[in-house]
């Protein structure tokens, strides 16, 4: 599948974190225009508000133009950005009107062949039948916390998902709740890292990173992430009090920002042998998975969390780290060697990451993880998938994937 023109529709409008789709459009457009659109949420209802829609709407009729009125196009590494398109948020029927018209647009103007559409909410795609259109699962969408939202979510999911040609999710256990719930088949596209940006770290440049640190000769235990309140890091406070008391040559790392951090942030200030780094830029961050000598997922157990597949757990993964992590539903069936599974409990956890920081990475599990490639993963699941639906291109037709059987049996394993 080569040369199409392909519109990704994230479900948060962020570049400078790591996020799915945004992963996933990088490395679509290896061989294909790909374009990533970034909403810019709108409430100007009013008639003036409206004439300026109008406007817009009527001036986008080429991209020869890289700034239209509120609609900004810009090259984001091999990604072509769609940044600041408005979209209304409420009322929903208006929204939903409004940004269908949005997006038809778009459609039309850059003449777009697939849609890869992971919006909760008021981002519904017209279907026809030039357009190939994929919606996808990216978490367990039904977390807001406020019924109303998880109301209207599930109204729009389930309209999108009833008309796409392809419906995927991150993890088995999600796919397998969706097709439960709409009746669908769904296909469990997993989560990614591009491999070859770990491989690429040089030892040297890992030394450099812990000397601007100060943590050249300690042991790290290291929780990489966008910490929300149900991250857990409350009871990774009393873990790493408890280890400190046992060792005192381990050094936990804190890399990221967010409210669940912010919440506790004086419990971690007051403890010795913490760092907390805030944002790290995305084309850097895989040098701290690389840096750090065990992983942590000390998330709190939801339907959210359990039916995810945490990207950093692939991270870690691919860094060639022990990880210790919680009993995630989804990481129980992935099954990872180097990942071990601990009940909450903080005696429990402090044994379980004493004994990881001995224990050494297998060669053999180098290819294990090297499946969780975005490139394999496109190549391998989602190209394949969509070309049932389109037809095999030419070169499909000849192109031999000697890994497909491999891939498939490993990510379908339960």
């Amino acid at each position: 599948m080569d040369n199409k023109n392909i519109l990704v529709i994230p479900h948060t409008p962020h570049i400078h974190v790591k996020v799915r789709s945004l992963e996933m459009a990088k490395a679509l457009a290896v061989h294909n225009n790909v374009y990533y659109l970034l909403w810019d949420e709108i409430n100007d209802f009013s008639l003036l508000g409206r004439l300026k829609q109008r406007v817009f709407n009527s001036v986008s009729k080429t991209h020869k133009r890289s700034v239209i009125l509120g609609y900004e196009m810009k090259r984001y590494e091999n990604v072509t950005v769609l940044e600041n398109v408005p979209r209304a948020y409420s009322p929903v029927w208006y929204a939903e009107r409004h940004n269908s018209k949005q997006l038809k647009d778009i459609v039309d103007k850059h003449e777009i062949d697939i849609v890869i559409n992971a919006s909760f909410i008021s981002s519904p795609v017209r279907k026809s039948n030039s357009l190939t259109y994929v919606y996808d699962l990216v978490d367990d969408p039904f977390n807001s916390g406020k019924d109303s939202i998880d109301r209207i979510r599930r109204r729009f999911i389930e309209k999108e998902i009833k008309k796409a040609d392809i419906v995927t999710a991150c993890s088995i256990t999600l796919a397998e709740y969706a097709s439960e719930t709409w009746n669908r088949e769904v296909l469990f596209l997993p989560n990614g890292t591009e491999v070859s940006s770990f491989e690429a770290i040089s030892d040297g440049t890992i030394n450099t990173l812990k000397k601007r640190w100060g943590i050249k000769d300690r042991k790290i235990i290291g929780f990489i992430s966008n910490f929300e309140p149900w991250n857990g890091l409350p009871f990774l406070a009393e873990v790493f009090k408890e280890l400190s008391q046992r060792r005192n040559d381990v050094v936990l790392l804190l890399v990221g920002t967010g409210s669940g951090l912010e919440q506790v942030r004086d419990k971690f200030e007051q403890m010795d042998n913490v760092i907390m780094t805030g944002t790290v830029p995305p084309e850097r961050i895989a040098e701290y998975f690389k840096m750090i000598d065990v992983g942590l997922l000390p998330f709190d157990k939801c339907n959210f969390t359990d039916r995810a597949f945490p990207i950093k757990i692939i991270e870690y993964s691919v860094g060639r780290k022990h990880v210790v992590a919680v009993p995630l539903t989804e990481l129980q069936r992935q099954r990872l060697p180097n990942v071990h599974l601990v009940e909450k409990d903080t005696g429990l956890w402090v044994n379980a990451i004493d004994k990881a920081l001995a224990m050494d990475w297998q060669e053999k599990w180098d290819r294990k993880v090297s499946a969780y490639d975005w490139t394999r993963i496109i190549d391998e699941r989602l190209v394949p998938a969509i070309e049932n639906v389109t037809g095999p291109s030419e070169e499909h037709f000849t192109k031999k994937i000697s890994r497909s059987n491999e891939i498939i049996s490993y990510f379908s394993r339960v």
